[in-house]
Parts: structure tokens; C-alpha cells; sequence
């Protein structure tokens, strides 16, 4: 699982909360969290900020992370 929806999961926020704040269209957010397609720098900084995280560290939310690690998040 991708650290972003860990996160997202972590906040209690469904795909289109995240999608809404991070001004992307839901399919995307979907898309990326399965793994279809690669966010571009662009998005990267569009969810990051949508998420509060550090712009510094955005690439860390495209990471996978294992499902027990990701309840750990927080």
C-alpha cells in the first residue's frame, strides 16, 4: 500500500475528500493509489499540501508501506 492511502485512510477521508482538497480528479487519486499511473511533480505537491505534508518529503507519500506499518502511521 502507498503511504498515500495510509494516510488518507488514517485521516478517515474517502478518495474524493482527497481529491476535492487536493484539486485532482478522483479517478486520478484512484489511479495512483492502485498503482496504474505515476503522479507527476505537479500532483506530487497537490497532495502533499492537501494533506499537510511537507512539500520537502512528498516523494516519501508514493512509497509503499506494508498494510501494519500503515496502522502505525500517526
Amino acid at each position: 500500500m502507498l503511504r498515500l492511502k495510509a494516510e488518507r485512510l488514517r485521516r478517515g477521508w474517502p478518495q474524493r475528500e482527497l481529491a476535492a482538497r487536493a484539486g485532482i480528479d478522483q479517478n486520478i487519486i484512484s489511479r495512483i493509489e492502485g498503482g496504474w499511473i505515476r503522479p507527476y511533480p505537479k500532483w506530487r505537491l497537490q497532495i502533499a499540501r492537501a494533506l499537510e505534508w511537507p512539500e520537502e518529503r512528498a516523494d516519501e507519500l508514493f512509497e509503499e508501506v506494508s498494510e501494519n506499518a500503515a496502522d502505525k502511521l500517526g
